[in-house]
């Protein structure tokens, strides 16, 4: 279970604490892709030589990460997209086709990292995740208000994990028939975890449905009030459908302050 995983895979993502810990402002326009994007970066690249060989016991200072990549086809410096890291619960990266719309409508890049599926190690796609939105920076000017991290199923677990460790960075969550509370012991970044927005999917035909609920609901008693519950009515298991991730990210963006619960 993902929970007897917390404490490894903060203790991989405090690896970063003092390495990058803000997103940087460089970026060169002549690299600049748009559309869908195969990134492949070591991180060492992403971080320096000295600081990625912290990371040696979880992922190899040298040897490049796969990201898929999904850059809004009228991408300008002059008007920065966010940045949606997702963790999905299978081995492919890439953006679910009826999602796609919502980049370019919302002025976001998708990034997801490829082989970082249910079967790799928790704090290997922990870290994966919080390498993403340096690795994207170091391509392309972005908002750096509108990092937001998001995942399915366990994945959404996983991102629970990332946006507890590094709120600073990602300033919203999406988690999408898949979330994991804090248990007991508050992290250490609590007051900066109240100040972002998230959001709980449950459906999917999913078989932790109350557990989403109870989730959101403790993220509430602890003071998260920026903090939403979307239900969708399924009898399938599935993606959820377009408008309801839509929905989620105009909360993100703080353009809907009240969804229903």
């Amino acid at each position: 279970m993902l929970m007897n995983l917390v404490l490894p895979a903060l203790a991989a993502a405090t690896l970063l604490q003092g390495a990058s810990p803000e997103l940087i402002e460089e970026f060169d326009a002549s690299t600049t892709r748009t559309g869908f994007v195969k990134l492949l970066m070591t991180p060492a690249e992403v971080l320096g030589e000295a600081a990625a060989e912290r990371l040696n016991p979880i992922l190899l200072a040298t040897e490049p990460v796969e990201w898929r990549v999904y850059v809004p086809r009228d991408y300008r410096p002059q008007e920065p997209p966010g940045i949606l890291v997702f963790v999905s619960s299978i081995d492919r990266g890439g953006i679910p086709e009826q999602w796609q719309p919502l980049m370019d409508e919302h002025n976001l890049i998708w990034i997801g990292a490829s082989h970082a599926g249910s079967s790799a190690p928790v704090q290997e796609r922990v870290l994966k995740s919080i390498l993403a939105p340096r690795a994207i920076d170091r391509k392309y000017k972005v908002d750096t208000e509108r990092v937001y991290i998001g995942g399915f199923a366990d994945g959404g677990m996983v991102a629970n994990l990332v946006q507890t460790a590094e709120p600073g960075v990602f300033k919203g969550g999406m988690y999408v028939c898949g979330a994991l509370f804090w248990g007991d012991d508050e992290p250490a970044k609590l007051a900066a975890i109240r100040q972002n927005r998230h959001v709980f999917i449950r459906g999917c035909f999913d078989p932790k449905e109350r557990e989403i609920q109870r989730i959101h609901a403790q993220y509430k008693e602890a003071g998260v009030e920026d903090s939403a519950l979307i239900n969708i009515p399924t009898r399938r298991q599935s993606l959820p459908i377009a408008r309801y991730i839509a929905d989620a990210i105009r909360y993100l963006d703080s353009e809907e302050t009240v969804l229903a619960d």
